[in-house]
């Protein structure tokens, strides 16, 4: 009995390296698809279905220049070296502004009107 189970052991390992040795031969189909395979980088002629030549275009090639377009995110904002604060006694928005940008203005001259709440209040109760 174990003599026929080496026997058969004996046969599973030769049928094995069999196998084994004809798939790395490199004669089979594969080795036959790598040889008919053509470079890509060798032009060659082909022909376009009459059903569709509608869809293609021939077209000229023409230099031209390209414009750049650049779409960038920021934020707006003024320059502080340009700039002077305006601090009032009373705190509200402000309700009108009788200046315009550049213009020269005397001391002690009004250059905008706050609408404070808390002022009229305290002149009401006065």
């Amino acid at each position: 009995m174990m003599l026929r189970t080496n026997a058969r052991l004996a046969l599973l390992l030769v049928l094995g390296a069999n196998l084994l040795l004809v798939g790395c031969d490199g004669t089979g189909s594969n080795a036959s698809a790598n040889a008919s395979a053509k470079n890509p980088n060798e032009p060659e002629l082909f022909t376009i279905p009459q059903e569709q030549m509608a869809h293609v275009q021939l077209l000229t090639v023409q230099p031209t220049t390209l414009t750049r377009t650049l779409r960038l995110t920021g934020a707006v904002a003024y320059n502080s070296f340009r700039t002077t604060p305006v601090i009032t006694q009373v705190s509200g928005p402000v309700s009108r502004i009788v200046v315009v940008p550049g213009q020269k203005i005397a001391k002690g001259a009004p250059m905008l009107y706050v609408a404070s709440p808390d002022y009229s209040q305290l002149r009401t109760t006065t």
